[in-house]
């Protein structure tokens, strides 16, 4: 007679799964439960990609779950929806209780959950057919609405009517846009007509949750053609992307890089205050700095060394973001080599700011300077060695100084 249990361990432990995960699956069968991987995670195991967060559904409620974990650690993340997270050798497991969901009053969040049994009930609430499908090492996928054939089309579609999907949770509009970029899939027709009808529900949607998708789309491999077939969805995020003539707009969906604050500027570029979209999107100060550091320095020279050395005096961004940033709105420049040229001034040490001159302005002092004339001495010494005209050694340095101050 065949062992039961070691055919279980066998598959459970060749099936791909980390082994907080197997673990969470065993635990809830072996109680007697269903417990399915769902969503995201079988999505990206079925495309190969790599997965970051593994969510399981199961039948079993909340109070039950505490007792199939109560060996465990365990956090209580969602009380309204049925959310347990398991922690196993440090990997936390989400784990929520088959739902179904009704009322979206505020198009983003349900008015009520309620809980169930039906595994098919828990599935089509979820927003797109590729992220319906479950999980079960014994079981082998479970795919309600027909997700695995989305995956092998490369298709975005909504489980079920779009109109009500995207009605229920207005987030599941740029959801759409920043899963075919990402995926660098098609959104199905009837999907796609209604992204359109309801793009101004993006009212309702928070400037950070906006900020996030807006970010994963644009540094998705899909992202020029989504720009370019979604221009009125993304007017409605980005306002001011309506003074870009249509030329113009599909230049620069052409050419956006795929770092996503350098395409921001990119796209920023030609509208008349940046700062007012990353304020309104709420973009971190970090962040808002970076992409206005690269549209202050969008015209600087480059063609020397000496100027390199001055971009690189004011630039916040890195060299290649820049780089790229650079070569999306100059088709002359080559941003490998303009990316390599930075490296290498910087590689080999080159004095690009006041805190590499060998010369301080304790020594300013020392030598008679007071008060706001150290701090403007500072910056002509640095300019002048950036320029070649003084070397970067302490004595030469004093004597420039001696020199400046005479002269004024």
């Amino acid at each position: 007679m065949p062992d039961c249990n070691a055919d279980y361990n066998r598959v459970m432990n060749h099936c791909g799964l980390p082994y907080p995960v197997q673990e969470c699956l065993s635990l809830l069968n072996e109680s007697g439960y269903e417990a399915f991987v769902v969503g995201g995670a079988v999505r990206d195991m079925y495309l190969d990609r790599p997965v970051h967060d593994y969510d399981i559904t199961t039948n079993a409620l909340r109070e039950q779950m505490k007792q199939v974990f109560a060996a465990h650690r365990t956090v209580e993340t969602g009380l309204k929806h049925g959310t347990l997270t398991v922690i196993i050798n440090q990997m936390p497991v989400e784990i929520t209780t088959y739902r179904t969901e009704s009322g979206y009053g505020d198009h983003r969040h349900p008015d009520a959950v309620a809980f169930t049994s039906d595994l098919a009930a828990d599935c089509a609430r979820r927003d797109f057919t590729i992220n319906a499908m479950c999980f079960h090492p014994l079981e082998g996928v479970i795919d309600f609405f027909h997700g695995e054939d989305d995956l092998r089309r490369h298709i975005i579609r909504t489980v079920n009517d779009p109109a009500e999907r995207f009605r229920e949770d207005a987030l599941r509009i740029l959801r759409a846009l920043r899963f075919a970029a990402e995926l660098d899939f098609t959104i199905e027709a009837a999907t796609a007509e209604a992204v359109h009808n309801a793009r101004h529900d993006l009212s309702y949607v928070s400037a950070e949750r906006v900020q996030s998708e807006l970010g994963r789309l644009l540094a998705g491999p899909g992202r020029a053609r989504i720009l370019r077939d979604y221009r009125d969805v993304m007017e409605v995020i980005l306002p001011e992307l309506h003074v870009l003539c249509a030329e113009r707009w599909l230049r620069l969906t052409e050419v956006l890089p795929d770092n996503p604050l350098a395409a921001l500027a990119v796209l920023l570029a030609g509208t008349p205050d940046p700062s007012a979209a990353l304020q309104r999107l709420k973009y971190s100060r970090h962040d808002q700095n970076t992409v206005q550091n690269l549209l202050a320095h969008r015209n600087d020279p480059v063609a020397s060394r000496r100027d390199l050395r001055f971009l690189l005096s004011g630039l916040q961004a890195g060299h290649e973001q820049y780089a790229a940033f650079r070569a999306a709105l100059d088709p002359d420049t080559d941003a490998a080599d303009l990316a390599r040229r930075l490296k290498e001034v910087c590689d080999d040490g080159d004095c690009i700011t006041i805190g590499m001159l060998d010369i301080t302005g304790t020594d300013l002092q020392a030598a008679g300077l007071r008060g706001a004339a150290i701090g403007r001495t500072l910056q002509e010494l640095l300019a002048a060695v950036m320029e070649d005209r003084v070397v970067n050694e302490k004595t030469a340095l004093l004597q420039a100084a001696e020199n400046s101050y005479c002269r004024k």
